[in-house]
């Protein structure tokens, strides 16, 4: 995103992203605000470079909303499969595994 011009509509977008509009559609583990905006960004910096406008649809803004779904899928499918976290009747649940690697991971 090189031109002013094109960080208009990211920066308004980015802003209805923090004031949580696009919150009812997150509604997945690892569906978060961030990893939208870096899909709308994305999708913007493509569009500029085939020579586009720095604006997207709804139908484009929604596919975004898609595809930040579909990477959160894919986290938790991949955390499922190393026994990180498990599917409870109530929603997931991380294990005791994933709890040690957090542990592990943040000791200092």
């Amino acid at each position: 995103m090189k031109n002013i011009n094109n960080d208009v509509f990211l920066n308004k977008i980015n802003q209805r992203i923090k004031k949580g509009d696009f919150d009812a559609y997150l509604t997945l583990p690892f569906m978060t605000r961030d990893l939208l905006s870096v899909s709308i960004k994305e999708r913007l910096t493509k569009r500029i470079t085939s020579g586009g406008t720095p604006i997207l649809n709804d139908n484009e803004i929604k596919d975004c909303i898609a595809e930040t779904k579909e990477t959160a899928l894919h986290i938790i499918l991949l955390y499922i499969r190393l026994g990180f976290m498990i599917k409870t009747e109530t929603g997931y649940e991380l294990t005791e595994k994933m709890q040690l690697a957090i542990k592990t991971a943040y000791r200092m």
